[in-house]
């Protein structure tokens, strides 16, 4: 009966260290071959592109057919689970089921392959059906009643370290800080909560089966329903902000007995190529930052063990090197603690790298309500308060550009200084309204009695010069003694008086446009003020003639173009879209375009229809957006866009005409109204109906002075 017991042991072990049905080695071994396969399915020539792969292939049923075929490897039950799921991820128009069998007959012969490469696993899996076969049944009552008395041992002995009093009195002392901090700060003051739905076509499961419509959600609401999320959103749309809230929501909840989930923030800008990190995984980052936050190791240990919500911030920031690979420390410790809940932060288009199962959502932009609640919430001035929410509503540019959370923040600041001066509350341009709110803090310097030692000119060249080298870099921080270097050439400029590089970087400690931590240096107040300051250089460059098209097609340079785009005046701003037009950037430059001229636009618009007729979804409705930041150019082709066959077109399309709809164009939406296309009629009746509203909602009643007589 030796073998009785071995599998015995073998199978207790196996619940009582990781509660999973594959012991952790041999987990870590399936998740190793998985991936290679997945890696090596992509190097395949088959019908999935990059994304499509790796978002059907970490679906979670996906993944569990995977897991349950390694263990009784019955490929026709694995292969009916992958076809059913297949196709609740991708349409029917798009794939065959032809189509369907042959990617996914081509990826078990890589799988298989893989396992074959893999001798601990495949001798796994040959114990595994030996001993489906061998064992009796009253062998399996004896294991079924050994493993019951360990998982009721493993988990009294959980109970007992939960208990334990330094662990609870350290981890109220851990969280009550949470508190204090927040609290000084006023987030939960002040934070206005954020919306959130999915992005299409990475997460297609959040959608509304009855009606085909994405489902929104209250932030909070989200992370209660996921427990692997990503937050993602553009600059400044309030990611920080929402997992500094998240953080002190949850600690708050935890003490107050509402929530067993302890949060742990960790900040990702840090996570830097150093040795301490390359040779280390990413545990010793998360001890480090635990530790900053007054958390012992052991403490973290039993925290990482139970219940814990781990809020990482800033995904989009972290830079590979040659010998780094943060993405993949990231997604092992993911899979390590796979009990935690995980929310992530980060840019459009840098999570794809995360081997795991999340679910991703989009923050909203602010509607007109939040704008008014975010105002209201920070302006005490009630006078001032109004005049502001007044002329955002009333212009619509400047409401487009407000509607994201670090610009009205930006505004507000700058409102509050202009207020008492002369001329416009607000500019209506994005990089002027940086530039007016850099003017309010050196200001405030003044005000404050804490003068600078450097020009304003001397000050602002030398951020320039060292934004732009760490724009450069794909980083957002570099070593003291590195950014001295960067800011020197400033400091001996001959049109000023000559001054040392530390005193330069003081004043820019002091202004808060940079930060220092220990040896470090880092962007200040938001990542957004490198981009602008990179963009300076950027259009100095343009300007000079030079090549400056290799930035088009970076994902971490797309903030800067579109600032050095609102920067360029009337004469270059074409010569700028084109450039992009020419390097097929036409997304990119359907966020520059703004200031261009109609000929630009309507050039763009048309590339823009051409390919809303590709065959990918992902294309047809980034086109659609596109068009919708051009605005009144594409509203015709957003029309004919109504009557797509593609449901998740036609949906995006009607958003786009609410949002480009003015009372300018009741005519066109009337017109509309005659259509024979139902979609088109409700659409045109929708954007009537809202368009009427809010004319009705700006009328003043009872405004005559009989009535405000009585």
């Amino acid at each position: 009966m030796v073998f009785s017991e071995l599998a015995l042991g073998y199978l207790a072990n196996l619940i009582y260290d990781s509660s999973k049905r594959i012991p952790g080695e041999i987990f870590d071994t399936y998740s190793k071959v998985y991936y290679k396969a997945i890696e090596e399915f992509s190097n395949k020539k088959c019908k999935l592109n990059g994304i499509q792969i790796d978002t059907f292939f970490h679906q979670k049923n996906v993944e569990n057919a995977i897991r349950e075929y390694l263990m009784n490897p019955d490929k026709l039950d694995c292969s009916n689970v992958l076809i059913q799921e297949f196709f609740e991820v991708f349409s029917e128009e798009d794939f065959s089921r032809e189509d369907a069998d042959l990617i996914l007959n081509s990826f078990f012969v890589i799988i298989d392959a893989e396992i074959e490469k893999e001798p601990e696993l495949r001798d796994y899996l040959i114990l595994n059906l030996a001993k489906r076969t061998d064992k009796t049944v009253q062998e399996i009552s004896q294991t079924v009643q050994e493993i019951k008395e360990v998982v009721n041992e493993s988990k009294a002995d959980q109970s007992r370290k939960e208990l334990d009093a330094d662990f609870e009195k350290s981890l109220e002392k851990y969280l009550n800080k949470i508190l204090d901090e927040e609290g000084k700060n006023g987030i939960s003051d002040v934070y206005t909560e954020l919306s959130a739905r999915e992005i299409l076509p990475i997460t297609l499961k959040f959608r509304d089966r009855e009606n085909n419509k994405p489902q929104e959600f209250e932030v909070l609401e989200l992370v209660e329903k996921e427990e692997k999320l990503i937050i993602s959103g553009e600059s400044g749309s309030g990611k920080t902000t929402t997992l500094r809230w998240l953080n002190y929501i949850l600690a708050k909840s935890y003490l107050e007995g509402k929530s067993e989930n302890v949060p742990l923030y960790i900040e990702l800008n840090s996570y830097i190529a150093e040795e301490r990190f390359i040779k280390e995984p990413f545990d010793a980052y998360v001890t480090m930052k635990a530790k900053g936050k007054g958390i012992s190791e052991e403490t973290l240990r039993t925290i990482l063990k139970g219940k814990a919500t781990i809020l990482l911030d800033g995904f989009d920031l972290l830079s590979p090197t040659d010998e780094f690979y943060p993405h993949d420390k990231i997604s092992n410790f993911i899979t390590d603690y796979n009990n935690c809940r995980f929310v992530i932060s980060s840019r459009p288009g840098f999570f794809e790298s995360i081997k795991s199962s999340f679910k991703v959502s989009e923050l909203e932009e602010l509607t007109d309500e939040k704008i008014g609640i975010f105002i209201n919430r920070r302006i005490s001035n009630k006078e001032l308060a109004n005049t502001l929410k007044d002329k955002i509503f009333k212009n619509q540019q400047l409401k487009s550009i407000l509607s994201n959370p670090m610009m009205l923040y930006i505004a507000i600041k700058v409102a509050m200084e202009q207020k008492d001066k002369a001329g416009d509350l607000l500019p209506s341009n994005r990089s002027k309204l940086y530039e007016a709110f850099i003017s309010t803090l050196f200001s405030h310097q003044e005000k404050k009695g804490k003068y600078l030692c450097a020009d304003r000119t001397q000050i602002e060249n030398s951020l320039t010069d060292l934004y732009f080298k760490l724009q450069c870099r794909n980083e957002v921080s570099c070593k003291y003694s590195e950014a001295l270097k960067f800011v020197k050439r400033s400091s001996e400029d001959p049109l000023f008086r000559k001054i040392s590089p530390q005193v330069i970087l003081e004043d820019c400690f002091k202004l808060g446009i940079l930060n220092r931590n220990d040896n470090y240096v880092s962007y200040g107040i938001h990542q957004s003020f490198q981009e602008y300051f990179a963009a300076i250089k950027l259009k100095e460059l343009f300007e000079s003639g030079f090549d400056v098209s290799e930035a088009f097609n970076h994902p971490k340079w797309e903030e800067v173009v579109i600032f050095a785009s609102e920067m360029l005046d009337s004469d270059s701003i074409d010569e700028f879209v084109d450039s992009m037009i020419s390097k097929d950037e036409l997304f990119l430059a359907s966020k520059c375009v703004n200031n261009a001229s109609e000929k630009t636009k309507e050039k763009l618009c048309a590339l823009l229809a051409d390919k809303i007729d590709s065959r990918y979804r992902l294309d047809k409705i980034n086109s659609i957006k596109s068009l919708e930041r051009i605005g009144v150019t594409g509203i015709s082709i957003v029309i004919e866009v109504l009557e797509n066959e593609d449901s998740d077109v036609r949906m995006s399309a009607a958003a786009a005409l609410g949002k480009i709809c003015t009372v300018k164009h009741k005519k066109q939406l009337e017109d509309l109204l005659k259509s024979d296309n139902e979609f088109s009629v409700n659409t045109a009746f929708e954007i009537l109906y809202d368009i009427e509203k809010e004319e009705r909602s700006k009328v003043v009643l009872f405004n005559d002075e009989k009535f405000l007589k009585t």
